[in-house]
């Protein structure tokens, strides 16, 4: 059975948001390798809460060529 989706913002979410608020803009290799130095995180995991956090409405993205860039929505 699935999960139900939180509005809330879970520990995973809360750290790429401090990535973004501190960055103001990355990529989700930036966001990756910011996480990385501190608990080992896979790029695709980043990926996929990135996406989550633009579903939920708290960081926007564009793309540039091939890279995502995510900046948050909220401060």
């Amino acid at each position: 059975m699935a999960r139900s989706k939180s509005t809330q913002l879970t520990d995973g979410e809360q750290s790429i948001m401090e990535v973004l608020w501190k960055n103001e803009e990355a990529t989700v290799r930036e966001i990756a390798d910011t996480l990385s130095k501190e608990k080992a995180t896979a790029y695709t995991t980043v990926q996929t809460l990135c996406k989550i956090l633009a579903e939920k409405g708290y960081a926007n993205f564009r793309k540039e060529g091939k890279a995502f860039i995510y900046s948050p929505n909220i401060t």
